[in-house]
């Protein structure tokens, strides 16, 4: 986030200021965007702070409530599979290909999307196994 704040300061200095915009800052803030929101998404995976509509959910008995937290569980990481599939499949497909201004292979920006996909993958099933891990604690203590 430093470095996009950095090169659009840059970039407005450059444009308004001499009257000579700068075209690599521009796809640089772009591309450094991309990877933030991607790591962003999968951030806001593991710390369970996405927008979400739970008023019916928190009005549930308690094992529904938790078979519906298992089921979001699982559509996230089926959702993550997609990303991952899709996310390799747009990678190979720009391999070759380079950024105008930077010359930087595209397949590094198209690699945010898989990073990510596993990343919540990864955070998701961690949420499963602390749901299971904390269930079978309750069963021990009863």
């Amino acid at each position: 986030m430093l470095a996009i704040t950095i090169l659009t300061f840059y970039q407005v200095i450059t444009r308004y200021v001499f009257n000579n915009a700068s075209s690599w800052s521009e796809e640089a803030v772009r591309y450094l965007f991309v990877w933030v929101s991607m790591i962003g998404i999968a951030i806001g995976i593991r710390e369970k702070v996405h927008i979400g509509i739970d008023i019916f959910v928190k009005r549930l008995p308690i094992p529904i409530k938790k078979a519906t937290e298992m089921v979001v569980q699982i559509a996230i990481i089926l959702l993550s599979f997609v990303l991952i599939i899709y996310g390799a499949k747009m990678y190979l497909k720009t391999a070759s290909q380079v950024s105008p201004a930077l010359n930087l292979p595209m397949k590094y920006v198209y690699l945010s999307a898989p990073i990510c996909g596993i990343l919540i993958a990864v955070y998701s099933l961690e949420q499963i196994y602390l749901r299971f891990k904390h269930r079978k604690e309750d069963e021990d203590i009863c």
